[in-house]
């Protein structure tokens, strides 16, 4: 018997899709999807085969080995001139069971304190270009692997429970991709928020926003942030426009 298997469905898909291209007018930027996620939302999408059982586990780590794999798999090799128009994959699953991932990008792993009226260079994320950008060194010789490979650059993304909050997770690694890190972020109300690297779900008002919005949302200093990423590290694309 031959099964089919897809990474989600095209209706979870169209569903962060959505939420990504509402919140994403809080930052004042316009996605523009390809294809289209209006109705009907069954339409088809782009598709990468599972060639082998590993295909169906992305992995993701801080050492730009995704990167490599969007600059050799995909038709996003990193260069400026495709900065303004990231490539969003629906995956499977992590091989260490993250829900996304931006590639392309080193998050800065910053403190709390670039949150808040501190929006500083140092809280904004940095592009990597070049392999060299991650500094990976496998065998440990001191020598970097492939430095001078380019990476790609882009966003993936997988389904899980609760739709409630996995349905911006994609808006939340285009965040990444347009600058924005985790720090700062405290409270479930805040699209940027990561556990991982120590934000808490308690956030002083948290409860009271996610009342308030109903869902969570793009601060006010993530609006100022991802500008100040656009206008001093990607200035090509608004000359573009």
């Amino acid at each position: 018997m031959r099964i089919r298997a897809f990474a989600m469905t095209p209706y979870a898909a169209a569903k962060a899709m959505r939420a990504a291209y509402r919140k994403f007018k809080k930052q004042c930027i316009d996605i523009s999807w390809t294809p289209s996620f209006n109705f009907p939302s069954f339409r088809a999408f782009p598709t990468q085969p599972c060639q082998n059982v590993s295909d169906f586990f992305f992995f993701a780590g801080n050492d730009g080995n995704d990167s490599l794999w969007f600059a050799v798999v995909t038709p996003r090799n990193g260069q400026p001139d495709q900065d303004g128009t990231p490539l969003c994959i629906a995956i499977f699953g992590y091989v260490n069971g993250n829900n996304g991932l931006t590639s392309g990008r080193i998050i800065k792993r910053g403190s709390p304190a670039c949150g808040g009226s501190d929006t500083t260079d140092a809280c904004i994320t940095d592009i990597a270009r070049r392999m060299r950008d991650f500094g990976l060194d496998t065998d440990g010789d001191g020598v970097d692997d492939r430095p001078d490979a380019d990476t790609g650059c882009g966003c993936t993304w997988r389904d899980t429970y609760p739709p409630f909050f996995s349905r911006v997770v994609l808006a939340h690694e285009l965040g990444h991709y347009f600058g924005l890190a985790h720090a700062g972020h405290n409270g479930l109300d805040k699209i940027m928020i990561s556990t991982g690297d120590g934000s808490s779900v308690w956030g002083s008002d948290s409860w009271w926003r996610l009342w308030l919005y109903g869902d969570a949302v793009f601060t006010d200093e993530d609006v100022e942030q991802t500008w100040r990423f656009i206008v001093k590290k990607m200035p090509h694309v608004l000359h573009a426009l």
